[in-house]
């Protein structure tokens, strides 16, 4: 058998060995981890978590939830951005990790919000909501603001942490 007869002889089997059902392989064929850059019991939380229940049937594998918190959400997504781009490590964030810390944060981040990522799916919207105790009688934001005023230092708000849209959001008033 000359040379030429044996490369594409070999180069045959190759190529149907790789075209083969036993060494093809479908996406997912392992669990899918989801990072959240948010603690637990957060609203991308709970929204990932019934988001996941219809992945897991959709996909036929188990997505693995894993709440990775800190620093404004930028902790958990500087790991998706350095995880291996094989489509087992996704990220489930919200406005700040990607607007919000570029725009404070900007050079300084260690991910790139454009080139490290691409979208997938806007997965939902969430309104965001002010309230308050009603002792103070307080039933509008010019209400709550003159009271603030009237009362410097003395009332407190919570938010999800600094550089989140719920901090920037209560600066802003």
């Amino acid at each position: 058998m000359g040379i030429m007869k044996k490369i594409l002889s070999l180069l045959a089997v190759a190529l149907w060995a790789y075209g083969s059902p036993s060494v093809a392989q479908t996406y997912p064929n392992r669990a899918i981890r989801i990072v959240l850059p948010w603690p637990a019991g957060g609203i991308t939380d709970v929204i990932m978590r019934a988001v996941n229940l219809h992945l897991t049937e959709a996909f036929g594998q188990q997505l693995v939830i894993d709440n990775r918190p800190g620093a404004g959400g930028t902790l958990g997504v500087a790991m998706v951005a350095k995880a291996p781009a094989d489509g087992y490590t996704l990220l489930m964030s919200d406005i700040a990790s990607h607007c919000i810390s570029a725009t404070l944060y900007g050079t300084k981040l260690p991910y790139d919000t454009l080139k490290d990522f691409q979208p997938i799916m806007l997965v939902a919207g969430s309104p965001m909501v002010l309230v308050a105790n009603p002792a103070p009688q307080v039933r509008t934001l010019r209400q709550l603001i003159d009271l603030a005023k009237s009362r410097p230092g003395q009332l407190s708000y919570a938010s999800s942490g600094s550089g989140a849209i719920t901090h920037l959001a209560a600066v802003r008033m």
